[in-house]
């Protein structure tokens, strides 16, 4: 399911004492939350810069989407971990 290139989160429950129903409850509306969630963050993390910057700070700008998704997403009560798809080749 990864792309080359394309944000790739990987979700599930924060583990903060909630109860079993309502964590499995936002696991299953993790697909419909995250695409949106996905689209705010990285408008606005890409708005803060301009094209010159987005091409030579390409380092802080991955670093401040993975920040601000990881923050956003808590937001809902998921857990995200933002895999790195630099590696993966063509």
């Amino acid at each position: 399911m990864t792309r080359c290139g394309r944000v790739a989160p990987l979700c599930g429950p924060c583990h903060g004492g909630a109860q079993a129903a309502l964590a499995s409850l936002l696991v299953a509306a993790a697909p419909q939350v995250l695409p949106s969630i996905v689209t705010e963050v990285v408008k606005q993390v890409i708005a803060q810069f301009n094209a010159t910057a987005l091409l030579t700070q390409r380092e802080q700008v991955s670093r401040k989407i993975k920040e601000n998704l990881e923050e956003r997403a808590r937001e809902f009560g998921i857990m995200l971990e933002v895999r790195d798809d630099r590696a993966c080749r063509l």
